[in-house]
């Protein structure tokens, strides 16, 4: 739901963690990786039902990106370097047969065959967003719950996102960016770099990870007043059941399953401390008692919640 534009400097893949503010010094208990700091507050609209589930549970809910209420989700970005390549094609870059079926290869195993599936949860930097409202929110009678996810109260690193086998590194946290010309024309540039002399197992092995990853951060700029931030958990499933596997690395744990309308959706869920919750904000159509809300507080222990009224003038 956020944008934020590479600038042509962002040439390799990674450095869209550059686009997030100032980051914490490696921790060598996450292997280098670093926890969040200097992130703004992060708001979750939801029900009132599933705000109950999140204090309550103390867990955040990670959905399948399948089931996502934009049809280019995760794939916006292929389309984009799809069509930057037949641009450049058109001016004139040519490419051998056995380069044409590495690219080939490389974005199928990237966006298609071998692609762990994503899951999310999403967040947005703006608290009191009427459009957010409406479209995650039951029309403005749930509410956004603020999080502080910086220096640990989330178990988030901050890094693309990416398959690990440590459930500590398991969840990033990273802004989504927007149609990014920049970042598109550097990943070509990439893409276009590693494809001459046939597969290099290293180097192709790494890209196709980068890419995998990164497909969840670029988004349709038609999104872009989400002001969007994203908890990514790409577990790698291995043969057994349809559509997944039996044994998962990365897993946040068991997978759950809902139903949304006439769709079945799997989940993960991710824990939080207390003190990660800092705000609450009251939809325009909410019409929660204060006396019942104090009471939710103090038996969830988040007392120290702050909490408001949206000032959107809003009637359904």
């Amino acid at each position: 739901m956020e944008e934020r534009e590479c600038t042509p400097d962002d040439a390799h893949p990674t450095s869209i963690r550059d686009q997030a503010p100032e980051m914490n010094e490696p921790a060598p208990s996450l292997g280098g990786a670093r926890r969040p700091t200097g992130v703004p507050t992060l708001y979750h609209y939801t029900s009132i039902e599933s705000m109950i589930a999140i204090f309550q549970s103390r867990r955040i809910r990670l959905s399948s990106a399948s089931t996502m209420n934009d049809t280019s989700e995760g794939e916006w970005l292929l389309g984009q370097l799809i069509d930057v390549d037949n641009q450049q094609r058109i001016a004139g870059r040519e490419r051998t047969l056995e380069e044409e079926r590495t690219r080939a290869m490389l974005l199928r195993l990237a966006f298609r065959e071998g692609a762990p599936q994503a899951y999310l949860a999403s967040f947005s930097e703006k608290g009191d967003l009427l459009s957010q409202w409406r479209a995650y929110a039951r029309d403005g009678e749930g509410v956004a719950i603020g999080f502080d996810p910086n220096d640990g109260r989330l178990p988030v690193v901050d890094a693309p996102p990416h398959t690990n086998a440590g459930p500590a590194l398991a969840c990033t946290l990273n802004r989504v960016t927007y149609g990014s010309a920049d970042l598109v024309a550097a990943l070509d540039a990439l893409i276009h770099a590693t494809v001459p002399g046939g597969v290099n197992p290293e180097s192709f092995f790494a890209l196709q990870m980068q890419l995998s990853g990164l497909r969840w951060l670029v988004k349709n700029p038609a999104f872009q007043e989400e002001h969007e931030w994203r908890i990514v958990n790409l577990p790698l499933q291995f043969a057994g059941d349809v559509g997944g596997g039996n044994t998962s690395i990365s897993a946040l744990g068991a997978r759950g399953y809902r139903q949304a309308g006439n769709r079945l959706v799997s989940f993960y869920e991710m824990p939080y401390e207390s003190a990660a919750v800092t705000d609450l904000v009251l939809g325009p159509g909410c019409a929660i008692h204060d006396h019942e809300l104090a009471l939710l507080l103090h038996d969830c222990e988040l007392t120290h919640v702050r909490v408001r009224r949206s000032e959107a003038t809003y009637r359904r």
